[in-house]
């Protein structure tokens, strides 16, 4: 599972079966935790 997490709560959360890639990640950064955000957000990636 890969997902966002704001003021406790899971925001942009998807399950995947394979392994995650740079490819799958950026895609999801982008198309789902991106536009989900207000601003201004602080990102960090852990």
């Amino acid at each position: 599972m890969v997902a966002g997490l704001t003021n406790g709560e899971l925001i942009a959360p998807m399950t995947y079966e394979e392994t995650m890639t740079s490819d799958f990640f950026e895609a999801w950064f982008q198309k789902f935790l991106l536009p989900t955000l207000t601003t201004p957000s602080v990102i960090i990636v852990k």
